[in-house]
């Protein structure tokens, strides 16, 4: 993907970026956009771990400049 692809992806949803991803390597013959779409839907359903319920692995600060990507929650 092309840096002006990628920044296209920013202001998307966590879901809507993963359905944008997928979908460059799946054909719309093998899986239609929409069953791809209920997929991911369904796929990050119960992530509401913190107070972002949209949040599905959320960056969390530890102290100064080192973060850390929480890869453990779901449902």
């Amino acid at each position: 993907m092309s840096l002006e692809e990628w920044g296209e992806l920013l202001p998307l949803s966590y879901q809507e970026r993963a359905v944008a991803i997928l979908s460059r390597w799946i054909s719309p013959d093998e899986l239609s956009a929409a069953e791809l779409s209920q997929m991911v839907a369904d796929a990050y359903t119960g992530f509401g771990h913190c107070e972002d319920a949209e949040a599905v692995a959320p960056v969390v600060h530890l102290e100064d400049s080192h973060y850390i990507l929480e890869l453990f929650h779901g449902p």
